[in-house]
């Protein structure tokens, strides 16, 4: 990827389904902000694959006759209605046409490498911006490095806990969560998602007076999307959790009292409410509602060196479950 000058990064992973015969990843690393986003700022990688007709809806395929269009340096900052096609490469044995993707829909300005192999096409690209020039070459160079994102493997299942199934951790998250967690901080589990979108964001901590330090991190990790209803927004159809190496400390208590009666039945608390402090760590512990999110319930512990963890998991009704669910993560962080 082209050198950006930020720790922040958002992943999103779609997984082909029998209706949608497309799967992609994309990495984003950077603030998206206002104006162009371009290195050294922001940069976005995409791969995707799918069938020819899915894939030409995405911009991916240029239409059949429309020939081969004018390579300039400012077509990001000029309007144009469609995709263009500036016709076949050949990049260390990469072959295909090099396609610009329209400037609207879920690829937008997109500069891609796209292969086709009868009905399957692969697209490897860079969210583009002017001079094009500086985004080809540095496409070129993504294509030359023969990056591979890799096959997703099985999942291991770990079985359930009150009626949740789980499975193991996916090895790329391990990996991600080592990374930037560290040890102990990582579960060994987590509930088992029905959706095929996968979305990560890593983002730097930030203190009260807005500097970054590079010391905590934080990795939002969710399959599937809200809905909105504490009845609805539960495992399988939702599954979101956070991981924070620097969060808050355990001492740091919600304003409202332990409610022990609270099941989320009528929806979620308009202010974060005590939980307790529950023996699932060594030390100093807290367990609250909407203390880190206003929807999650949220595991906080110290460790033995002064350093603060935080796992937080989407709720839902009844809260119990939920709870439950959060232990199991929890139990599961070797060396916790």
């Amino acid at each position: 990827m082209p050198v950006v000058h930020s720790d922040e990064y958002i992943v999103e992973r779609e997984t082909a389904t029998p209706r949608y015969r497309v799967s992609y990843l994309t990495i984003g690393q950077g603030p998206q902000s206002g104006g162009t986003p371009r290195p050294p700022a922001y940069a976005e990688l995409v791969f995707a694959r799918g069938d020819a007709r899915t894939m030409a809806s995405l911009g991916f395929v240029p239409a059949r006759g429309s020939g081969v269009d004018r390579f300039r340096e400012d077509l990001i900052s000029t309007s144009r209605a469609h995709a263009l096609n500036f016709g076949a490469v050949n990049w260390s044995g990469h072959r295909g046409d090099l396609i610009l993707t329209s400037p609207s829909g879920l690829f937008r300005d997109i500069l891609a490498l796209v292969s086709q192999a009868g009905d399957d096409v692969t697209a490897v690209g860079l969210l583009a911006w002017d001079p094009l020039g500086e985004a080809l070459r540095s496409l070129q160079s993504t294509v030359a490095s023969e990056f591979d994102p890799g096959r997703a493997s099985p999942p291991s299942r770990a079985g359930p806990s009150e009626g949740i199934g789980f499975e193991r951790t996916p090895r790329w998250l391990e990996d991600v969560c080592v990374a930037r967690i560290g040890l102990p901080g990582c579960p060994a589990v987590v509930p088992t998602p029905s959706a095929s979108l996968t979305v990560l964001q890593l983002t730097p901590t930030v203190d009260a007076i807005g500097s970054e330090r590079a010391s905590t991190a934080q990795i939002d990790i969710a399959w599937g999307g809200e809905s909105g209803s504490s009845r609805v927004d539960k495992p399988p159809r939702l599954v979101h959790l956070v991981l924070s190496d620097g969060d808050l400390p355990p001492s740091t208590d919600p304003a409202s009292p332990n409610a022990p009666g609270i099941t989320l039945g009528a929806g979620y608390p308009r202010s974060p409410i005590m939980l307790g402090h529950p023996s699932w760590t060594a030390g100093r512990t807290a367990l609250s509602l909407g203390n880190c999110f206003e929807n999650h319930v949220c595991y906080r512990w110290r460790l033995g060196d002064g350093r603060n963890r935080l796992i937080s998991t989407h709720a839902w009704y009844p809260l119990s479950q939920t709870t439950a669910v959060l232990h199991r993560l929890v139990a599961s962080v070797p060396g916790s």
